[in-house]
């Protein structure tokens, strides 16, 4: 049976980060640059507050029309700030997992949590930040989160970060070097699309 293997993300920025993780992976870390399951596909559900119903309703939706005959892999990609400072998370990530798994077609439900923000990721490679801004090497605050450290880089630039508007920049980074920092974080993602 084919598989497929669908990155639920929850904006813009994840969508941009995790479309350049796929082609990265494709280039230098499949055979052939070629992936062994049928479909690789990302869906951006536009924000953490419906995450799980948008989740499950698309994979209800598209399990017997676009994945008709595949064996389904929802990986929930999401930054774990909201989980780790709210003291209300505004989704049950287990109960969405449970859910998902009850479904025939789903083999199995993976998580990549971002440490606090997806703006942590990306600074895994401040050296590219600063070329795509064009500012001098230099040593970071890390005393912020990754957000608020892009944000005071930017701002060195006489230039605004926004949330969502990091395509450009992250087209920039160099993923294989974000891909080897979180080895552990992705190595069960990376072992399930190269597997048959």
């Amino acid at each position: 049976m084919d598989k497929a293997v669908i990155f639920f993300v929850e904006g813009d920025t994840e969508e941009a980060f995790y479309k350049k993780f796929r082609e990265t992976l494709k280039q230098c870390h499949c055979d052939g640059g070629k992936f062994a399951v049928r479909h690789v596909n990302i869906k951006n559900v536009k924000g953490i507050a419906n995450f799980g119903r948008k989740v499950i309703s698309t994979i209800e939706h598209n399990r017997l029309r676009k994945y008709r005959g595949c064996t389904l892999y929802p990986v929930l990609c999401y930054d774990t700030d909201v989980f780790e400072l709210g003291k209300k998370p505004p989704v049950d990530l287990d109960r969405v997992a449970d859910q998902l798994k009850s479904i025939r077609e789903v083999g199995g439900v993976y998580r990549l949590g971002a440490q606090r923000t997806i703006e942590d990721w990306l600074l895994l490679d401040a050296a590219g930040i600063r070329k795509f801004l064009k500012l001098p090497e230099g040593k970071m605050n890390g005393m912020r989160c990754g957000l608020e450290e892009i944000r005071a880089l930017f701002k060195q630039a006489n230039k605004t970060y926004v949330k969502g508007k990091a395509e450009a920049l992250v087209e920039q980074l160099d993923m294989n070097l974000i891909i080897k920092e979180k080895s552990a974080v992705f190595a069960d993602v990376i072992r399930l699309l190269n597997t048959p």
